[in-house]
């Protein structure tokens, strides 16, 4: 335990890695693990309960996910990335990691007291390998057409700065 288990070329989604999550860590999900993978965290001390299998599971519109097994690793402190030369990515760079970028992240199994006690990982580190950029869905505004009759909003005009008056 506590020894780094390294998965390579592997997905990445829902990338929270400039900012927290909704449980206040820095996270990924990683997607469709390999058997070859999922024995690696297993081999790491990655207990098997942390490896979740999303079969069947389902977005809110009712879609399959097609997530297969996957890990959700996490860490209550900012993490190490880099890109493929290993030069460290960071600020608002890190903002622009989307899903389905491909990644090799760092994991370690720990010992836990808390709740009983137990083993857990966390997420260490992370390379990104090929970044698919992340694409706001735009404002939400676009599948709008323009009405002939409704509410307009009322422009200031701009004033002409020639006519203004000097304070010096």
């Amino acid at each position: 335990m506590n020894k780094p288990i390294t998965l390579e070329n592997v997905v990445i989604n829902w990338a929270y890695l400039h900012k927290v999550d909704k449980y206040g860590k820095f996270s990924v999900q990683v997607p469709n693990l390999t058997d070859k993978q999922v024995k690696q965290l297993l081999d790491g001390g990655v207990p098997e309960t942390k490896i979740k299998d999303g079969t069947g599971m389902k977005d809110k519109n009712g879609n399959d996910l097609n997530i297969g097994n996957f890990i959700q690793p996490s860490s209550k402190v900012p993490v190490g990335v880099v890109d493929s030369k290993t030069d460290s990515i960071e600020g608002d760079e890190l903002g622009k990691i989307g899903n389905g970028t491909t990644a090799n992240i760092t994991v370690v199994a720990y010992p836990y007291t808390d709740f009983g006690g137990g083993i857990s990982y966390k997420l260490v580190g992370v390379q990104i390998v090929e970044l698919v950029e992340y694409n706001a869905q735009g404002s939400g505004t676009e599948q709008f057409k323009p009405l002939k009759k409704g509410y307009e909003r009322q422009t200031i005009p701009e004033t002409d700065t020639e006519d203004d008056v000097s304070f010096a």
